[in-house]
């Protein structure tokens, strides 16, 4: 029988998480459902960490595993971004986030590892994207999970796809995406 964990102390859990894995976050946003018929019912948090590892900038949503996704498992997003960002980015890139948050479950789809998801809308910062790709670990300091006993969130690495790339992923996979990338040395966190 397994252990049951409170949402709140679920939240608690996965914040001190993130203060070990990346320290102090630089700031955060609260986003607040409108109303109760929000399809998730309590607020998303979007914490960032500016000039982590060597001038990357970094962000962590935290409130999306307070629900489950359509195959039972719990999740929360990450996005990694090589460069340091003004006011303006930092809050247009939460707010993206923190929207992303709901695609799941308006969708009643469970994002997963090696997904792509096409018209996503304009993500900022990126001129030329409107695809996600989630990628299990692009950068050396992350980890795919958090472990709370026998309960498992995963963290999932949404990286913004140009136009070429998702094209590229939905004619040929994502093996050969993942080639096209290394062949031509392109930096998954750079904002390109």
């Amino acid at each position: 029988m397994g252990v049951t964990v409170k949402i709140d102390d679920q939240l608690r859990f996965i914040y001190f998480e993130y203060l070990q894995r990346y320290g102090k976050p630089s700031g955060y946003f609260t986003y607040k459902p409108e109303s109760d018929t929000e399809v998730l019912p309590r607020e998303i948090l979007v914490l960032y960490w500016q000039d982590f590892e060597d001038t990357v900038t970094h962000f962590a949503t935290l409130g999306m595993s307070t629900q489950k996704m359509e195959n039972g498992e719990a999740a929360e997003l990450r996005l990694t971004l090589r460069g340091t960002f003004e006011g303006d980015d930092i809050l247009a890139l939460s707010r993206f986030l923190a929207n992303f948050t709901m695609y799941p479950f308006l969708h009643d789809f469970a994002v997963d590892w090696w997904n792509i998801i096409v018209d996503v809308g304009q993500i900022p910062v990126y001129p030329d994207s409107n695809a996600l790709f989630v990628h299990p670990e692009p950068s050396d300091f992350n980890t795919d999970h958090i472990s709370m006993g026998d309960q498992t969130i995963k963290l999932f690495n949404i990286v913004p796809l140009t136009s070429q790339e998702s094209n590229i992923v939905q004619t040929e996979g994502v093996v050969h995406l993942l080639d096209y990338l290394e062949e031509n040395e392109i930096d998954m966190l750079q904002v390109r």
